[in-house]
């Protein structure tokens, strides 16, 4: 019995040493979640008037990228969140250009402003490499009615961070991270903002609520029914063309006149 527990006892030690001794390397080895932190900007573009709708499906929102970096230090992992940031800048930018705004998970279209578009924010592609990062949105735009208006991808590359990554090692690298993707996502967003600006003061985005006016024509030809009487027997026929007064006297045909009729297409 004695020996059984010693032999039980050194085994705790041992199991404890070796728990002490891979500590530093268990502190070492993290992970690093990356998405941007109180960001504010202001803009100088306001659209009167005008409405919009970002859809960014849950599939984008849940997008992970994980990044290593030897100079960083190799057995550390940093998970970026590129779907999130869409998102962030999405709701930083587009509040300040649009009277109203919002963003939702599914196809849906504006209730408010007499200029409205549907945007369908995805992400096509992230990465940070060679001390960068790069960033592909894609957008497909809509007008009233789920009426397509054009899609488009933008490309761009944030600015490079290769000097605070090499001083700063792994403290520096999400910082690193974060600003180049913030400079990558507002490249996007200012060519973005250009197309949509673009679209909605186009005629594609106004909401139908009077088209026009259209206007209904009857002509009525009086024709002597004969000589001795002298009376007039009226004559419908639609579709006379443009008015030219109410009554005309027409050789050979008698009186024609015009009767209008105005309505309006909701």
């Amino acid at each position: 019995m004695r020996l059984g527990k010693a032999i039980v006892c050194q085994t705790r030690r041992l199991n404890k040493a070796l728990l002490m001794a891979s500590m530093p390397f268990v502190l070492a080895a993290c992970l690093h979640e990356i998405r941007f932190e109180d960001i504010h900007y202001s803009l100088d573009q306001k659209l009167p008037d005008a409405s919009l709708l970002a859809v960014i499906t849950p599939y984008t929102l849940a997008q992970r990228k994980p990044i290593n970096s030897f100079m960083a230090g190799a057995a550390n992992t940093w998970e970026a969140h590129p779907g999130e940031m869409l998102k962030q800048i999405a709701e930083v930018e587009f509040p300040q250009v649009f009277r109203y705004y919002r963003t939702v998970s599914a196809y849906d279209e504006p209730q408010e402003g007499s200029k409205r578009l549907t945007v369908e924010l995805s992400l096509e592609y992230y990465d940070f490499r060679q001390f960068h990062a790069t960033v592909v949105v894609g957008a497909k735009v809509y007008g009233p009615g789920h009426a397509s208006l054009w899609e488009k991808s933008y490309r761009e590359e944030g600015d490079t961070q290769g000097a605070k990554m090499f001083w700063g090692g792994a403290f520096a690298m999400k910082s690193a991270i974060r600003q180049s993707s913030f400079d990558a996502y507002k490249k996007v967003f200012a060519k973005l903002r250009t197309d949509l600006a673009a679209s909605i003061n186009s005629e594609a985005a106004a909401y139908p609520r009077i088209q026009n006016t259209a206007r209904s024509q009857k002509e009525i030809i009086r024709v002597p029914r004969n000589k001795q009487q002298g009376a007039s027997q009226p004559v419908e026929r639609k579709d006379a063309g443009p008015k030219s007064g109410p009554c005309q006297s027409v050789e050979g045909r008698g009186v024609i006149c015009r009767e209008e009729s105005d309505y309006s297409l909701h």
